[in-house]
């Protein structure tokens, strides 16, 4: 879509055709389309629908203007016009041009929408790109529908910001109420969430300045805190349960010791409901499984989002016709909340939904995970030694049990849900998914530390690479009443059980053992890295950590990698970032100073950790993780022989056996990392406590400070929404959760839609399918375009019977296509969310892939973007405007910046002798050379590393001194690149660019000075 239109060498001022707002450069209007959401969403929408209409209507309007030119009279062909004059290259243009500029049927890009007035000599051009992206993977997967109904709608409902809404309406109030206006609103959020105590509040609000110029409606802490609790209320409301542990141990008094214990939760069905209800993730929501292919013929499965996996899959099998299932998933994490002394602990449970995109769950200021509840952190003084361990596992699953007891008729009846759709679903709210560290699993599995919590591997044989299943809930459950009855049976030894009540065992559709997934942070980083392959690798040195140190100081500088000057053995503290960055050139620090079996072993653990780390998985990948894992047992064998280990029985180490299994089923690893709990313990623990005054009832405080802290999150997202809308007087009537009219419906009566808006995940495009010559109606609006049949367009429902919002449920006005086939391509347009495919649907082709699917809504889509035109950007002045050559060599060490640049202006001139005669000439002592500081680079998406591309930035600094007063010698920086011959870049022995060794074309670059101008 163009702004702008150049004309000669004029160039007109830049205005945003959604707004008309004035921009001075191009650079301001990307900028601007960027950053402001009404104008963003018009221009995604202006190129869904250019894209559409020139898929959908490009070979239509040129049969039809073919047939239009052969029935025109041949005088009013050669009837002279003002083209007359025009090269003959005009007529060459290709029949599509010609089609658009004569036929009445036309794309307006100002608008995005057909209808208005054709603009001028548009052409519609086929680009050929390819149907794989650098990392591997097809840009547009082929999408496999669940068979059967699935994610039915029975009707629509209100959300609870459409009430909220109709309630403010209804009292004459502007949608920030109880505030006057949103500059008080947005002084009211900052005084909440930044922390200030209540004493700085009132010491705030009573400044003179506050008071004189602000003028806000509250005049003290108390009146303030008045407007934040009349606030709506952002989650489930909060309750205490109080219990009394009764021990073993005897008091003075001569009767049985006890301790006073509290549970505070939340009705996790609430929480579901608030979630799945949430207008804020309307394009984040998902209501049905679906299996995603490399290609058309499934060749190969992809596996990213949980609805992705082969779990929901196989739990939709089980549920009712039309039930929505609701992945829930857990992660509970004990931390302290006291730093120097006091010994306060808090035990969070945490719970969100699989239904939510994993990169949008895993963003804590999205608030798409809410604190179901807060476990007691017992010290369990009333027990005896030998029995406080036992006690404390029978505490923990009585707790569990009370805290999700809800969730069992839930799970078995379902419930009728409001979605942040505005549709009624039956919702299935199911566990699929526990997030804890080996500790914790245990804890959850109920077992001993020492054995697996998934699978009934014996522990002398847990660092072989044998296969073992996972363990059954039924025979476990069963081993563990038998106990319960005073039974002890070969198997509660055997698995290493405890002898409680899990609180699991009543909870439908349910296998915790499956349910417990793979903890990048403990596991990988912390636990086979760090604590045993590092230690592993610098014994087997020579030099031992010495000569470690001395390497991670001689490792070459660059913005992406930390540089440990002092080595690592001095590190005090370490944290995953520690861990990450010590991976990334650890294999460099091992090469050449240890046996190469070593070396291998060492590879094949760094290649498993990175493998594991993918956010998007094909079976190639991973075949290749399974692979990682087997070369490492292949060659571990190395440090028995060296005297380093005795066996490789740890925990963490066999854990690396389920980690395909469970990518397999739940979607991949990263969006179950413990490193998400870790992160929310800060926002729901550590500064909640902060604000308390750290006595006795300092949980009960912390739980108040959390609903004043969710009341205003709830009101800031609500504000966004209804802020969004247009005007209760707008002529289009009233306007539901996505802001487009909608109509009222009666009780007993749903009017909907015959074909429900595209899951949110994919960027609507046209299905590209050969039909009949009679095509539907093309509209257009703020979502996209629908290609839609009228006399389908409202179906009146009973309440009591599935709504058919689907158009796979209702095909009887449907155009038949040409071919058939049992998946469809994402570049087609998606079923509806909530919907169940059709035995056969078209066979889609691939749209051109921009990309669109891998960005989230706040990243600009496919925005275009002058600063990355190149695929580089540099700054708009040079650092350094006229440097001579010996200051090139002497400053920066280009010593061989003369050769350099003649072999690449001899490489560039090619066979033109007369540039070949300008760059033979030497450079002399005084020419002058410009040079910048730094260059960022923008390097292509990689689906498995990160949805977003990724800014490589490239330094190059002189040799200057410190800052007074040592003013010491430092040397010139420049980066190391890694970078790989055009020639090799994406086929090499009729195999694509191989992930899983990515270094294997890679050259290694010296950046001297990063751009010149002679």
């Amino acid at each position: 879509m163009s702004a702008s239109l150049t004309v000669g060498n004029t160039r007109r001022q830049a205005a945003c055709p959604h707004c008309l707002k004035e921009l001075a450069t191009a650079q301001g209007l990307s900028a601007h389309l960027r950053h402001r959401r009404e104008c963003r969403r018009a221009e995604e929408a202006a190129r869904v629908c250019e894209r559409e209409l020139a898929a959908q209507l490009g070979p239509i309007l040129v049969q039809s203007s073919i047939q239009a030119r052969s029935h025109s009279s041949p005088a009013k062909a050669h009837e002279p016009t003002g083209d007359a004059a025009a090269p003959v290259e005009h007529e060459s243009e290709s029949a599509n041009a010609m089609a658009l500029d004569d036929n009445t049927n036309y794309l307006n890009t100002e608008s995005g929408c057909p209808g208005d007035a054709p603009a001028p000599r548009l052409r519609v051009e086929v680009e050929e790109v390819p149907d794989i992206e650098e990392g591997g993977l097809p840009w547009r997967p082929w999408i496999e529908d669940y068979p059967t109904p699935a994610g039915v709608s029975y009707g629509s409902g209100e959300t609870e910001f459409s009430r909220i809404l109709r309630e403010q309406r209804a009292a004459g109030d502007q949608p920030w109420a109880p505030f006057k206006d949103l500059d008080e609103r947005e002084l009211a959020q900052w005084l909440v969430t930044s922390g200030l105590s209540q004493t700085a509040i009132e010491q705030y609000l009573k400044l003179n300045i506050t008071k004189g110029r602000t003028q806000p409606l509250y005049e003290s802490n108390y009146k303030f805190f008045q407007k934040i609790d009349v606030l709506p209320p952002g989650r489930a409301s909060w309750k205490v349960e109080v219990m009394e542990a009764t021990g073993d141990k005897l008091g003075e008094d001569g009767k049985p010791r006890t301790e006073h214990i509290e549970l505070w939760s939340r009705n996790p069905v609430d929480c579901v409901r608030e979630l799945m209800g949430n207008p804020a993730f309307h394009k984040s929501l998902v209501y049905l499984p679906q299996r995603s292919y490399v290609d058309e013929e499934g060749g190969g499965r992809l596996y990213d989002n949980m609805w992705t996996g082969d779990w929901w899959w196989d739990v939709q099998n089980t549920m009712p016709s039309g039930a929505t299932v609701c992945p829930i998933i857990l992660a509970s994490d004990k931390t302290t909340l006291s730093r120097m002394s006091g010994g306060k602990s808090a035990w969070p449970v945490y719970l969100t939904l699989g239904n939510i995109d994993k990169r949008v769950r895993r963003k804590p200021s999205v608030h798409a995970t809410v604190l179901l509840g807060s476990l007691p952190v017992a010290k369990l003084d009333c027990f005896s030694d030998k029995q406080r361990s036992l006690e404390g596992y029978r505490l923990f699953h009585l707790c569990m049990k009370k805290l999700l007891a809800p969730l069992i008729e839930a799970g078995r009846e379902g419930i009728m849900m409001t979605c942040t759709d505005g549709l009624v679903r039956h919702v299935f709210p199911v566990l699929a998914a526990y997030i804890a560290d080996h500790p914790e699993q245990c804890l959850v599995a109920a077992c001993q530390e020492n054995f697996c919590p998934k699978c009934p591997v014996v522990p002398d044989d847990r660092g072989e690479p044998v296969f073992s299943c996972l363990k059954d809930p039924e025979r476990i459950i069963e081993a563990l009443r038998k106990a319960a009855r005073g039974d002890k049976p070969s198997e509660f030894s055997e698995w290493g059980l405890r002898a409680v009540e899990p609180f699991w065992e009543d909870l439908p559709h349910a296998n915790i053992f499956s349910a417990l997934t793979p903890d990048l942070l403990h596991q990988l980083h912390k636990g086979v890295f760090k604590d045993h392959l590092v230690s592993w690798a610098t014994k087997a040195m020579e030099g031992s950590a010495q000569e470690v140190d001395r390497r991670f100081k001689a490792m070459p500088k660059h913005s992406d990698l930390r540089h440990f000057k002092n080595g690592i053995s001095l590190v005090s503290q370490w944290t995953g970032t520690e861990y990450k960055n010590m991976e990334k050139v650890f294999l460099g620090v091992v090469a050449g100073a240890a046996d190469k079996h070593v070396v291998c072993a060492v590879c094949a653990i760094l290649d498993f950790i990175y493998l594991a780390h993918f956010e998007a998985h094909s079976d190639q990948s991973l075949d290749s993780l399974h692979h990682a894992w087997r070369d490492f047992h292949h060659y571990k064998a190395i440090f028995i022989e060296l005297s380093i280990r005795e066996h490789f029985n740890f925990p963490k180490g066999h854990s690396t056996e389920h980690y395909e299994a469970s990518i397999r089923s739940v979607g991949t690893a990263d969006g179950y990392s413990t490193e998400h709990p870790e992160r929310l313990h800060i926002d729901f623990a550590k500064l909640a406590y902060g604000a308390s005054n750290k006595q006795a009832s300092y949980i009960q405080q912390m739980t108040h400070w959390l609903e004043r802290q969710e009341a205003v999150f709830k009101f800031v997202s609500y504000l966004e929404w209804a802020t969004a809308l247009p005007s209760p007087d707008s002529e289009t009537g009233s306007f539901g959760d996505s802001g487009k009219p909608t109509e009222s419906c009666e009780p007993n009566t749903a009017t909907v839609s015959a074909r429900s808006a595209p899951p949110s995940r994919a960027v609507p495009s046209v299905q590209l399918i050969g039909t009949h010559s009679s095509h539907p109606p093309v509209e257009c609006s703020a979502q996209g375009l629908n290609t839609r049949d009228p006399s389908a367009e409202s179906l009146p429902l009973d309440s009591a019977t599935p709504a058919a919002t689907s158009s796979n449920q209702s095909t009887a006005h449907r155009p038949e296509p040409c071919f058939t086939s049992q998946v469809r391509s994402t570049g087609s347009e998606p079923p509806s969310a909530g919907s169940r495919a059709p035995q056969a649907v078209g066979a889609a082709a691939r749209s051109r892939p921009t990309g669109d699917h891998l960005l989230g809504e706040d990243s600009g889509g496919d925005l275009p973007d002058d600063v990355w035109k190149n695929g580089y950007q540099l700054a708009k002045a040079h650092a350094y405007p006229a440097l001579t050559h010996p200051q090139l060599e002497t400053n920066f060490g280009a010593v061989n910046f003369k050769v350099t640049l003649s072999d690449y202006l001899k490489k560039l001139a090619g066979n033109n002798s007369r540039l070949l005669t300008l760059v033979s000439m030497p450079l002399h002592e005084l020419t002058r050379v410009a040079a910048y500081k730094q260059a960022k680079v923008q390097l292509p998406i990689l689906r498995q590393v990160s949805a977003h591309p990724h800014i490589n930035i490239i330094h190059s600094s002189p040799l200057r001194l410190s800052p007074p007063p040592l003013r010491t010698r430092i040397p010139p920086n420049m980066s190391t690149v890694l970078a790989r011959d055009p020639a090799i870049l994406v086929h090499e022995g009729g195999h694509v660019f191989n992930t899983a060794r990515p270094l294997a074309t890679a050259i290694v670059l010296q950046i001297y000075v990063l751009h010149v101008c002679v």
